[in-house]
């Protein structure tokens, strides 16, 4: 019993150093923040090297352990269109990632999709996913200009919609080669989302009729 008894006070006593090193301001340590990246950054990471004599990109792009891309697909899936990979990715606006409030606030993980064949994947979506306010003024040539990269806007939907709008850009990367990007924008009382879907090549005449895109205005 003597033994037993001293074994309860050493435990008690280091209980009770616990317990002050608490009440001194002692935490535990909070989770890793997410790796975050730019959207665009993202967008061109998958765009065809400058000098490939080839249309479609290896499935393994950005597939390195420890990347901005959580992969939930293992390997490469089968569809009714064809293959396609899925992730989310947090995406950076302007330098910072879109706050989303659930029981505390924290950073909004967007969609990222590959589509392709056997080959290789010729399109990516990058999805939010969800409205915002804080994506209401996203617009992508106002986002390339300040980064200096050319961009063409070759269509638009009408713009007598007033919350939905779709836009085609052919954007000039500098790294990488040209690459087309189709901007779909749907607002309401929550606020925006945004769907950006890149193609590698250029898109082909469905692509305008799905989305009902004509001239854009002068």
């Amino acid at each position: 019993m003597q033994f037993s008894f001293k074994r309860c006070l050493v435990g008690c006593a280091l209980g009770l150093a616990s317990l002050a090193a608490v009440a001194q301001g002692s935490k535990p340590p909070s989770p890793a923040s997410p790796r975050t990246i730019d959207w665009f950054s993202l967008l061109e990471s998958f765009a065809l090297p400058a000098a490939a004599n080839y249309n479609v990109a290896d499935w393994a792009t950005n597939a390195r352990s420890g990347g901005p891309i959580r992969w939930q697909t293992d390997g490469v899936a089968s569809t009714l269109q064809g293959l396609e990979r899925r992730g989310t990715a947090v995406v950076t606006i302007r330098g910072k990632p879109v706050q989303m409030l659930g029981r505390t606030s924290a950073p909004h993980a967007w969609q990222v999709v590959l589509l392709g064949s056997r080959a290789g994947y010729d399109r990516v979506e990058l999805r939010s996913n969800m409205n915002h306010p804080e994506l209401d003024e996203f617009d992508v040539p106002a986002e390339l200009k300040r980064r200096g990269v050319p961009l063409r806007r070759l269509k638009c939907s009408d713009p007598g919609m007033a919350t939905f709008q779709v836009y085609l850009y052919e954007v000039s990367s500098r790294s990488k080669q040209p690459f087309w990007v189709l901007h779909s924008r749907s607002c309401g009382s929550a606020g925006c989302g945004v769907d950006l879907t890149m193609f590698l090549q250029p898109p082909d005449a469905s692509v305008a009729a799905e989305h009902q895109l004509g001239a854009c205005p002068s």
